[in-house]
């Protein structure tokens, strides 16, 4: 068979399987416990994906029905069964992406960390301890915890809304979920025990998900997500308005009783007194929780510094560097330019603990991360990554250039440390950023640097050899 036909008769199969699929009639799930973002009221989809998922089907000429479930593991096990085919608002995620094809983010938000009243505040998620922290059971954030934060004590809920209550009545310690969801609920159940402490370093990208076996219609779903304009996301954030109580007083019966006797006309008075206390209650309730979403926003803001922020020496932490790090690595493979990864490590760091006691020991990484701070140029990102352990990373920066700041770095830490009980030192290892390194590969090239300097007897400083 000739080439040319063979290729014209694949091309009318896959016209034919395109318009096939284009009239398939695709079932749809969604978290019916979502709200605002999306929930069930009486049997229909409702909230933002519910919205913005009809303008995209029909731009992008999908017939769809709703397949009502109880909780989102119920959706979640529907779609990996097959009875479900699409998905109109949840995170990527590895497990995910098994059966699942996903479009580009259209709705994103931050994630946060609610707690009683009572509970102080807390930079991130790497600052939880003893604490238990409740999380929807199947949501991203569910395993996100179980890969970087194992050690949490994690309880795990149905919903949204089971986890604020919960905190509300001190029955868990923390509950980490979306921002605008849970700030929904809490106006809208009046949870008014409960208050913002942190920020969480996993933030919502929101899209849909269809099952593999449709992934032909992610294109025209790509498309129609780029066509919806600005008016339609703002009408889409005005869904995330929560409820006000609003008080009405029906004066009809005041109307219908002005006539009559002196008894009645004393009952009514009675009753106007005790229907404008009402009010004044509702207005009290009103302003409580007008009070409570500014004091929200405010503590938000923030803990927008808090939460990049390391405590003890105000350096920034590993959550903010490792934005950083993805930024210089794809500014590298795009332009080329040069950038450097120095790693610091105090030598001997136990030894001031066991000898001086922690108070010391912090001081040593506070005179550490004062004399980063000092040396460091203005473009360069300082973070201390953990433990006694400090990153810069040196955008725009050759080896040499990256070599006189280690060297800065230790003759200033020298000067500053005539105060200590001990000389302070570190070792650092300094790598330079390849074309075709990745987060794992650059650091894993400056920490064998580092335990070169180490092996070499300490207070030196070692270049990788890329």
């Amino acid at each position: 068979m000739p080439h040319f036909i063979r290729k014209l008769i694949i091309s009318c199969l896959l016209l034919l399987g395109s318009a096939v699929s284009h009239a398939k009639t695709l079932n749809y799930c969604v978290d019916p416990n979502w709200a605002p973002y999306e929930y069930l009221e009486e049997g229909q989809h409702a909230g933002i994906s519910a919205f913005y998922f009809e303008k995209i089907a029909k731009l992008a000429g999908l017939q769809i029905a709703l397949k009502p479930t109880v909780n989102w593991q119920e959706t979640m096990d529907a779609l990996a069964a097959g009875e479900c085919d699409i998905t109109p608002l949840l995170n990527f995620s590895d497990s995910r992406a098994e059966y699942l094809t996903f479009s580009v983010p259209y709705f994103q938000g931050p994630n946060v960390i609610f707690a009683h009243y009572q509970q102080k505040l807390i930079g991130g998620l790497a600052q939880v301890t003893n604490e238990r922290i409740g999380v929807v059971k199947s949501y991203r954030l569910e395993s996100y915890l179980n890969k970087f934060y194992p050690n949490v004590a994690q309880v795990s809920v149905n919903s949204e809304l089971e986890g604020l209550k919960k905190v509300n009545n001190k029955e868990i310690d923390l509950f980490v979920s979306s921002y605008y969801g849970a700030n929904f609920l809490i106006h809208q159940h009046n949870l008014a025990n409960i208050r913002i402490i942190g920020l969480a370093d996993l933030k919502d990208q929101l899209r849909i998900g269809v099952r593999h076996e449709h992934r032909d219609i992610m294109p025209r779903i790509n498309q129609a997500i780029l066509k919806l304009s600005e008016e339609d996301h703002r009408h889409a954030f005005s869904l995330l308005e929560p409820v006000k109580v609003i008080s009405q007083i029906n004066y009809t019966l005041a109307w219908q009783i002005g006539a009559i006797g002196a008894l009645l006309s004393m009952m009514m008075g009675l009753r106007y007194y005790y229907s404008l206390q009402q009010k004044q209650a509702l207005a009290n309730k009103n302003a409580a929780l007008e009070c409570l979403h500014a004091v929200l926003e405010n503590k938000n803001k923030q803990l927008e510094q808090l939460a990049v922020t390391d405590h003890l020496t105000q350096l920034h932490n590993r959550g903010y560097l490792t934005e950083k790090v993805v930024e210089c690595i794809n500014r590298k493979k795009r332009y080329q330019s040069e950038c450097c990864l120095i790693l610091c490590n105090v030598d001997n760091f136990k030894v001031f603990n066991d000898t001086y006691g922690h108070q010391v020991g912090d001081e040593v990484l506070v005179t550490l991360a004062n004399t980063i701070r000092s040396c460091a140029r203005e473009t360069d990102y300082t973070a201390r990554w953990g433990g006694e352990e400090f990153v810069i990373i040196c955008p725009e920066t050759n080896l040499n250039e990256g070599l006189s700041l280690a060297n800065r770095i230790r003759q200033q830490l020298a000067k500053e440390s005539r105060s200590m009980p001990s000389p302070i030192t570190c070792s650092i290892g300094i790598a330079q950023l390849g074309s075709k390194d990745t987060q794992e590969t650059w650091f894993g090239s400056a920490d064998r640097a580092l335990y070169f300097a180490k092996e070499a007897g300490k207070d030196k400083i070692e270049v990788a050899i890329n």
